[in-house]
């Protein structure tokens, strides 16, 4: 629900529950891209005292079991993270018509402490799911998360 998200105030949890649905015929490895605002701003400390301004995310955030982080791409206006569902260094299969777990626990991310006043544009966190076949990966026959990822991103354009 989008009326949830305005008007937003500092320390706010949010719902934000992106998963992937495995509309295909074949099993499929899955990606999430996530990006994360950023901003110079001063955050209020729990003690009332206020640090900053420093450039730094706008969310806090967990990542749920069942995801793992397989890059960080750091940027001026965000920091863009590649998850892969995985578990014991490998991807794990995604059955045709079967969801993932929510890339967030407990489907909540948080805005910072951010001193009110400082930002005056709306601020988003695309996320962005991929998916590629489980069979016919390639000549290293890799399931390891950044392997395949290595196999998906080169077939994407953006």
């Amino acid at each position: 629900d989008a009326s949830d998200k305005e008007n937003i105030v500092p320390n706010q949890v949010l719902a934000k529950d992106p998963m992937v649905e495995n509309t295909g015929t074949n099993d499929a490895f899955v990606f999430m891209k996530v990006s994360i605002p950023k901003a110079s701003v001063k955050i209020a400390e729990a003690d009332g005292t206020v640090s900053g301004p420093v450039l730094q995310e706008l969310f806090d955030y967990s990542i749920d079991s069942g995801w793992v982080q397989i890059s960080k791409q750091e940027g001026t206006d965000n920091n863009t993270y590649v998850y892969a569902y995985a578990a014991n260094g490998k991807c794990v299969s995604l059955a045709a018509d079967a969801s993932t777990p929510v890339l967030f626990k407990n489907g909540e991310i948080k805005f910072r402490n951010v001193v009110e006043g400082q930002l005056g544009s709306d601020v988003t966190i695309p996320v962005t799911a991929y998916g590629i076949q489980t069979e016919n990966l390639g000549s290293s026959g890799s399931t390891a998360p950044a392997d395949v990822w290595a196999v998906l991103s080169g077939q994407i354009s953006e």
